[in-house]
């Protein structure tokens, strides 16, 4: 028979690993938890970095050809370099 003491709760949790609960027959929690494996000799992948990031840009907008509003943004050109692009 199983417990009446139990409600319903989601236990906390981690990235990656699983935990799962059952409510025994004295109506108690029994959780537990699954993680996998990590390897620490194995470096985590880069953070991506945008390439134009702390360059100063103009505060500006424009009313672009197709009747939308584009603001001064960079984009970076075919041989990698950052440039202001208002309208696309």
């Amino acid at each position: 028979m199983p417990g009446t003491g139990c409600g319903t709760a989601e236990p906390a949790g981690f990235d990656g690993c699983e935990t799962s609960c059952n409510c025994d027959p004295t109506g108690h929690f029994q959780c537990s938890t699954v993680c996998p494996t990590v390897d620490a000799s194995v470096p985590p992948p880069p953070i991506p970095v945008e390439p134009c990031a702390g360059l100063p840009l103009p505060n500006y907008c424009l009313t672009c050809e197709d009747g939308g509003l584009g603001c001064a943004h960079y984009v970076v050109n075919a041989v990698g370099q950052c440039q202001i692009e208002t309208c696309p």
